[in-house]
């Protein structure tokens, strides 16, 4: 659809409505659908040790890339479900779109996209349809008022859920994350469960190298057996494809087994640290820097469903719920 001249937003009301999603179950954004589009991996290329390691808070930013000399590529590592042709003419478009940002730059912000759904539509036919940014402008002086509508509205005219002015919902979600996240009575929750986490991460981590050692042992003993077998004299096709696909299988593990082992063991996160972070959030709505204002959103906010009547945060994070005091790994906020 986008080699054919489709725009992103075309192509994300498609995938809407054929209930496709992205890999953490939230409905399919630009930004996600941007990623789609510059993965090489869809032409059979796997690749690892791309990005950056995470910080001390342990976040990666996806788009900081390593040198090119550190990049480890496989060719024919992975099923091919896109011609390299097809993507090298998908590159050579978005190149050509970003030498032409007054066509396609966006006019607003908005720090909820991607995150935004409609209750109304989830509770009527059981399908999330994201809410959309809108601008408008009303009376005689023609006053500005920008907001989020159900993607559905304008589809079908089906959803009567009404729009919401970006500042009061925005504002909303903000003010729930530093009630509910960075705050004194949180925080020290906060780095107990992460430390918790990131400690279950790492021994999972170790569980995986043992099983890769005794997978890629295994299948070395194999290829042993067949080419002392060869060397014996046996020489039959079957044999020697089963070596070929052997072989195969033994990249793949190494490669795996590599990945694995350049996961380090991260150190503990502090009460301190989160305090910092914090302080970096407070400082970035003071300032307004809208861009760091959405990539802290998008780090703990997993959903925001709007319903006529109210409206549910849902954090990805287990948080204190400082009003009933209990907690939760799925903490709905209602106004």
């Amino acid at each position: 659809m986008f080699l054919a001249g489709h725009g992103y937003n075309q192509i994300i009301r498609e995938l809407t409505e054929q209930s496709y999603k992205s890999r953490y179950g939230k409905p399919i954004s630009k930004g996600t659908l941007g990623t789609i589009l510059r993965n090489e991996k869809y032409t059979g290329t796997y690749i690892f040790n791309l990005t950056d390691s995470k910080d001390a808070a342990g976040k990666r930013n996806g788009n900081r890339h390593k040198n090119s000399e550190d990049v480890i590529r496989v060719e024919g590592g992975m099923p091919q479900l896109v011609t390299k042709e097809d993507f090298q003419k998908a590159q050579d478009k978005m190149n050509q779109n970003k030498r032409q940002p007054g066509a396609y730059k966006a006019k607003e912000m908005y720090l909820l996209s991607g995150l935004i759904v409609c209750g109304e539509c989830l509770k009527k036919v059981g399908i999330q349809y994201a809410m959309m940014g809108n601008t408008k402008y009303s009376g005689r002086s023609k006053l500005k008022y920008v907001t989020y509508r159900c993607g559905n509205r304008d589809r079908t005219k089906a959803c009567k859920n009404p729009e919401l002015r970006r500042e009061y919902i925005e504002a909303y979600v903000l003010a729930q994350l530093q009630e509910k996240i960075f705050n004194d009575e949180a925080i020290p929750v906060l780095a107990k469960q992460l430390n918790e986490y990131q400690k279950s991460k790492q021994t999972s981590v170790k569980a995986d190298q043992q099983r890769l050692i005794k997978s890629l042992e295994g299948v070395e003993r194999q290829i042993d057996n067949i080419v002392n077998a060869v060397a014996g004299g046996l020489n039959n096709p079957a044999i020697l494809e089963k070596l070929s696909s052997l072989e195969q299988q033994k990249i793949e593990l190494e490669t795996k087994l590599l990945e694995a082992q350049q996961v380090k063991e991260k150190a503990a996160i502090t009460e301190d640290a989160l305090r910092q972070l914090l302080s970096g959030f407070q400082d970035h709505i003071t300032s307004r820097n809208l861009p760091e204002i959405k990539k802290f959103i998008g780090s703990y906010v997993e959903k925001v469903i709007v319903y006529k009547e109210h409206v549910e945060v849902i954090f990805k994070l287990q948080v204190v719920d400082l009003i009933d005091g209990g907690e939760g790994s799925r903490t709905p906020v209602r106004r």
